[in-house]
């Protein structure tokens, strides 16, 4: 782990399960200043010469300007490092407008519809006109989670569409992270297409079966995983 110091304080995100009821208490986080923002920059650009992809979740603290996770994919693409981006709203939008691309982004259906300011449902001609939209082009992969739906995803020039069984869930945050998580395994593994989407879903659902938060049963990878269906659509 390496961290920085801010002057702010770590926000709290707190779960509450109570007869299969969920209650979140979400904290403000600190306000982020120029100095720490510049201070990250630097901190990360010594941390990228280190690693072979990066993982970018969540909404930009206060204080940061809105083009903050261009600057760092910026920095990612000129080292050749991939970038698996999972955020919304106009950061999102900020990003796909900006030249420097992502590798992976992951919205949902309703994140999607926001990015393009028209009414979409889950078909599958809806859903590959919504993905081939001039606004995502240079992203190699799109990944629409449509929940317990499953997913679909665009790479490249080819679509798929991830059917998932059906699961008891107790406890669904963090399930986006470990799902992200997934996707970077595959991606470093370099993994086939097949294989990437399935190992996403599986650890995303995993996670949803515990209580715990960010936490997965590996004992129970391989039924899971063997239970997802990709099909080229």
């Amino acid at each position: 782990m390496h961290f920085i110091t801010l002057r702010g304080e770590t926000r709290n995100c707190i779960a509450i399960l109570h007869e299969g009821q969920q209650t979140e208490i979400l904290e403000q986080g600190p306000e982020i200043d120029n100095q720490e923002a510049a201070g990250f920059i630097k901190h990360f650009e010594q941390l990228l010469e280190k690693v072979e992809a990066v993982a970018i979740s969540g909404s930009l603290p206060k204080g940061l300007n809105q083009d903050y996770y261009a600057q760092i994919i910026e920095r990612c693409q000129n080292k050749g490092v991939p970038v698996i981006l999972d955020c919304s709203g106009a950061t999102l939008q900020t990003v796909l407008e900006n030249p420097y691309k992502p590798t992976v982004i992951k919205p949902n259906i309703s994140e999607l519809y926001q990015l393009l300011n028209q009414p979409l449902d889950e078909s599958l001609e809806s859903l590959k006109q919504a993905v081939s939209q001039p606004l995502f082009e240079g992203i190699e992969w799109i990944i629409v989670s449509l929940g317990a739906q499953g997913a679909f995803a665009k790479h490249n020039h080819t679509f798929y569409r991830v059917n998932i069984p059906t699961i008891s869930v107790l406890n669904p945050v963090g399930s986006g992270d470990s799902t992200v998580a997934g996707i970077t395994s595959a991606i470093l593994n370099h993994e086939n297409d097949h294989d990437l989407l399935k190992k996403a879903n599986t650890l995303g659902m995993l996670n949803a079966q515990e209580a715990q938060t960010g936490y997965v049963n590996l004992n129970n990878y391989d039924d899971l995983f063997n239970q997802i269906e990709v099909l080229e659509v």
